[in-house]
């Protein structure tokens, strides 16, 4: 399977694995809505859905040593209802609220899925996970 992190940190991680500093850890992460894949030619469209908060605070269960390569939230990522229609087929995940480097990213499962107008859009806790590597 496939790795969903992003050409900016998984060169974070070659250069690492070469001899150079790894950067400091950023303090929070952000969950963002898009259109299609961020990696290549989607468009964030989180602040068609909360205008005040495109992007969600997003954190990560423990990942225990060993074999699992697996991040799972473990908690209910919430844009509210809906301010205007958005459809949005990917997630990504950034080190800052407002711009800020793409982390890792992946297609929604069962996407795109269209929000209409005052419909919540929420993802619940356990349900967001990225594949950060695999043994096979």
């Amino acid at each position: 399977m496939p790795s969903d992190l992003s050409p900016y940190f998984g060169n974070k991680i070659v250069r690492w694995l070469n001899g150079n500093a790894m950067p400091t850890a950023p303090t929070a992460l952000y969950m963002a809505l898009f259109n299609g894949n961020p990696k290549t030619s989607g468009s964030e469209v989180g602040a068609t859905v909360n205008s005040s908060n495109p992007r969600q605070l997003v954190t990560f269960a423990v990942v225990a040593s060993g074999a699992d390569h697996l991040l799972t939230s473990n908690v209910a990522v919430d844009w509210g209802n809906a301010e205007a229609a958005a459809t949005f087929s990917h997630i990504g995940v950034f080190d800052a609220s407002s711009a800020g480097n793409l982390v890792a990213s992946k297609a929604i499962s069962g996407g795109p899925i269209g929000a209409l107008i005052n419909s919540s859009v929420k993802f619940n806790s356990g349900t967001v996970t990225f594949n950060v590597g695999s043994d096979t």
